[in-house]
């Protein structure tokens, strides 16, 4: 669901003086092989995300590109199958043999912000891809041990959706239901979709 379903963590507070955090997390090397009757194609993947995260009086900002640098190497042996009616036979000529590009997988940038007020958290986001720019917003609010969220988004097709939920805690456990709009369909009209989750604190 959007962010504005996200739970908070409960009880957690900012430092008084500013704390950055960065996360990396990196793929090197994943192999893949294919084998069609046409082509032989091997490819190897190298990716990578970063991020980081400023926490300050109840305040977070955070920053984060995913696939950044990510890259495919291919590695691909074309054929060429012919049928030779003369002979009623299929041939096969090699076109290439181990030919080499590389595809390279655009960056998606998130840009998002969060503040606590008491029991309210405020929070939104930008996420900015190579096809699309979404936006989030939403608040959160505790009652004990119950929490009730709602939030607004602006979707790929340029549409305002709209999300509602609450969740309880159960010690370290937590039980959330929600509600969402979309407009993920071929008609792209608005439609629903329900969802539940657990959580650990």
């Amino acid at each position: 669901l959007p962010l504005a379903c996200s739970k908070a963590r409960v009880g957690a507070e900012s430092p008084a003086h500013p704390r950055i955090d960065l996360i990396f997390d990196a793929i090197m090397g994943r192999p893949a092989h294919q084998q069609t009757l046409r082509n032989d194609v091997r490819a190897r993947l190298d990716g990578s995300d970063l991020g980081a995260v400023l926490y300050w009086n109840n305040f977070e900002l955070g920053l984060g590109l995913n696939d950044f640098g990510s890259q495919i190497k291919w590695n691909v042996t074309r054929r060429r199958h012919l049928y030779d009616d003369v002979t009623n036979q299929f041939t096969t000529t090699v076109v290439a043999k181990d030919e080499k590009y590389t595809s390279r997988i655009p960056v998606t940038t998130t840009i998002n912000v969060a503040k606590r007020i008491g029991r309210t958290t405020l929070a939104a986001d930008l996420v900015d891809g190579d096809l699309r720019t979404t936006m989030h917003a939403g608040a959160e609010l505790w009652f004990g041990m119950w929490a009730v969220r709602s939030g607004i988004y602006r979707d790929q097709n340029q549409m305002a959706q709209f999300a509602g939920g609450g969740g309880y805690r159960f010690g370290k456990l937590g039980l959330d239901l929600a509600i969402a709009t979309n407009s993920r369909n071929i008609s792209r009209e608005r439609g629903a979709e329900l969802s539940a989750s657990l959580s650990l604190y």
